[in-house]
């Protein structure tokens, strides 16, 4: 080693930090080692390892990285809960160690939420002006992972999907009923909203 080189710890960074299942189900993170050393020639080799909870599962697609100083490379790390777990949000801390290095720690999150978001109740017609038929909810809400996004169906097919509260269309003359959905970030898709209905004449709104 060279007399004037500096053994520091890696940085450690995990992509992306927080992710959400709907089920039990493995979830894959990008786990991203730099050599931070100064004015060292060696490749150290930097062991990867994972702490989560109690029968977890966790691998690396490469349970080392080695690196020669200023570079960086990523393995894969993969997580599955058990079948019988709960919903919730759980840490996963991923270390990454040398010989004669300082180890490095970070930490990533995986919420289980099995959980749809409430149904929305409060689905109006804002507006029919112009024959342009405006809709409006007020925000389900999701005690788990939190709300993604919401679909938007007329006469029973979705048309769009948008992350406010509120969506324009012009469907067109006839009579049209609407209902919206919310989805959390799990991917649970709550049950339809009430249902509201516009009929669309030749002339506007009728």
């Amino acid at each position: 080693i060279n007399a004037n080189c500096a053994q520091t710890a890696p940085a450690l960074s995990i992509s992306p930090a927080s992710q959400y299942a709907g089920s039990p189900s493995t979830l894959r993170y990008s786990v991203t080692v730099t050599n931070k050393d100064v004015n060292c020639s060696d490749t150290p080799q930097f062991l990867l390892s994972a702490a989560a909870p109690a029968g977890w599962t966790v691998s690396f697609s490469s349970p080392s990285l080695s690196l020669l100083p200023g570079t960086s490379a990523t393995a894969y790390l993969e997580v599955q809960p058990p079948a019988a777990a709960a919903s919730g949000a759980y840490s996963i801390q991923v270390t990454a160690a040398a010989s004669g290095h300082s180890s490095a720690n970070s930490t990533a999150s995986y919420v289980l939420d099995t959980a749809a978001p409430s149904a929305i109740q409060t689905l109006r017609v804002a507006s029919t002006k112009n024959s342009r038929v405006t809709l409006s909810w007020t925000a389900a809400s999701d005690s788990g992972s939190g709300i993604l996004d919401y679909d938007v169906l007329r006469n029973g097919n979705i048309i769009a999907t948008t992350t406010g509260t509120s969506f324009v269309e012009q469907p067109g003359i006839g009579t049209h009923t609407y209902n919206v959905r919310a989805r959390d970030k799990a991917g649970n898709v709550s049950a339809n909203s009430n249902t509201v209905t516009v009929t669309i004449g030749s002339k506007g709104r009728k």
